[in-house]
Order: structure tokens, then C-alpha cells, then sequence
């Protein structure tokens, strides 16, 4: 669990990232290849390119596990595939199987905006820009108590990425 979730004395909630040992930036060169993780919520490309294919996995990649990320905040699993077929998402996405989001448990346009980031083609899937864009409209149409800050601020420092604004990401109690 790369995400930390607490809820503050003040009754909000506040999620952090963490672990970002095999983390990098976009367009930084790599002297090691080797890509690790869960492989629940590795993309489709991201397996491919671990068995040899000559595919860089990119921030498209992801989207792919947020859209999972997301999908299980929000219904307490990733969506449901064929898993008597496959193990992990990733499987199910190559093959042709199409994961099915919980419409019922949140808004349309949520599951909406999963699915696209589902999408087994990377360069079909949304960007971040418009991940956080579709989500401040979800939230301004569902859910007014929530906060998202539009760009976290952010500094490299000895090769860490330091948060500086520890509350980019606060949701009221």
C-alpha cells in the first residue's frame, strides 16, 4: 500500500505517496531497466516491456493504476475481470477482457473516467491533466466538501521528492 490515508484532528483526510524507489522522472534516462511493483496494478505496456518487449513505460502507465487506485477507494476492490481466466488486471486487459467499474457505487462520470483509464491503449487513456480536470468537475457536481489541488508544489532535494504543501489533497470527514 503506496498510499497513506488519515484523517487529521480537524476531521479532513489526507492522503500521501509514498515509496518511490523505482520511481522516476519523465524523460530521465535509466541505467536499470528493471521495472518493480505490484502487479496488480502494473499496465498492460509496463508487463510487456518486463518480458522483453521494447516498450518504456510512461505516465500513461500510470493512469492505468490510478484508475485501479481509484476503483478501489471508491468500491473496496479493483474491478471485477474474468479471474477464473486471469490473476491480475494487467492479463485481462491484454486478452481482450474488459474490467467491469461498480457504476452503482459512485458517480456516472466517475465510472466513466475509470474506464478510460482502463483503457488496454495507452494512448487512448486520459492525461493527468485532464484526470484532475474531470475530477474537480465530479466534485464540484457531487461532492462540494472535497479540495484538490490542481499542482502539488514540489522540490527535488539529494534525489527525494519533498511535498512541500503537505494538504494538496485534503477531503472533509
Amino acid at each position: 500500500a503506496n498510499i497513506l490515508v488519515k484523517r487529521t484532528r480537524n476531521g479532513k483526510y489526507v492522503a500521501k505517496l509514498i515509496d518511490f524507489d523505482s520511481g522516476y522522472f519523465k524523460n530521465e534516462e535509466r541505467e536499470d531497466p528493471e521495472l518493480g511493483g505490484d502487479f496488480t496494478y502494473i499496465a498492460p505496456e509496463t508487463f510487456l516491456g518486463i518480458a522483453g518487449e521494447d516498450i518504456i513505460p510512461d505516465e500513461k502507465s500510470d493512469i492505468f493504476a490510478l484508475g485501479l487506485v481509484f476503483h478501489e477507494y471508491m468500491c473496496g476492490d479493483i474491478p471485477a475481470f474474468n479471474t477464473d481466466e486471469y490473476e491480475y488486471p494487467y492479463e485481462a486487459a491484454l486478452n481482450g477482457d474488459t474490467m467491469q467499474v461498480n457504476k452503482s457505487a459512485m458517480p456516472e462520470e466517475l465510472a466513466d473516467l475509470i474506464l478510460s483509464m482502463l483503457d488496454v491503449e495507452p494512448s487512448k487513456r486520459p492525461s493527468a491533466e485532464s484526470v484532475i480536470e474531470t475530477l474537480s468537475t465530479i466534485i464540484e457536481k457531487h461532492c462540494a466538501n472535497i479540495v484538490i489541488a490542481k499542482e502539488p508544489e514540489v522540490e527535488i532535494k539529494e534525489e527525494t521528492v519533498v511535498k512541500k504543501n503537505k494538504d494538496w489533497f485534503q477531503a472533509a470527514g
